[in-house]
């Protein structure tokens, strides 16, 4: 992390209006420490705005790419909530 919070300050020497939002990904479903801790180290980062999303480890997402197609057109109902959560919040940061 510390080597793409430097770049991303070097980058911003060429762009000013550059943003740089972290999410937390691959996080376990059946324990909160993980994301508790990965939380907490990406908050040492004033350089990048962690966002609320949260993507979860699921088979959904295995699944859905072996069948070559979208998560929003797989069965997993929590996994597309996800990604629409994670595509909103990005969309409401533009």
């Amino acid at each position: 992390m510390e080597h793409m919070a430097e770049t991303l300050t070097t980058a911003k020497d060429y762009n000013e209006k550059l943003k740089a939002n972290v999410f937390i990904n691959m996080s376990p479903t059946n324990s909160q420490s993980e994301k508790l801790e990965a939380r907490k180290l990406l908050k040492e980062y004033p350089e990048f705005t962690l966002l609320k999303s949260v993507i979860y480890e699921r088979t959904a997402y295995r699944k859905s790419y072996a069948a070559a197609v979208g998560v929003h057109e797989w069965n997993d109902y929590k996994a597309k909530a996800e990604m629409s959560y994670l595509l909103m919040e990005l969309m409401s940061n533009v």
